[in-house]
């Protein structure tokens, strides 16, 4: 079985997803408009699209 990373580096301007494999190769990477709430009324959205689209891009989980 693989073992994978999410890491998200969530901000006012963007929110940035990467996956890793287990020797921390990225696998994958995607940049969404920011994740605090004050700043963009979509925040929680681009948290949930940019983990959905990290999930779906070329991994098979």
């Amino acid at each position: 079985m693989n073992t994978y990373v999410i890491g998200m580096d969530g901000g006012g301007s963007h929110t940035r997803v990467a996956v890793a494999d287990q020797n921390g190769k990225i696998l994958s990477y995607v940049q969404k408009n920011g994740c605090n709430r004050y700043h963009d009324t979509n925040a929680e959205q681009n948290v949930l699209e940019g983990i959905g689209a990290e999930s779906a891009h070329d991994l098979n989980f």
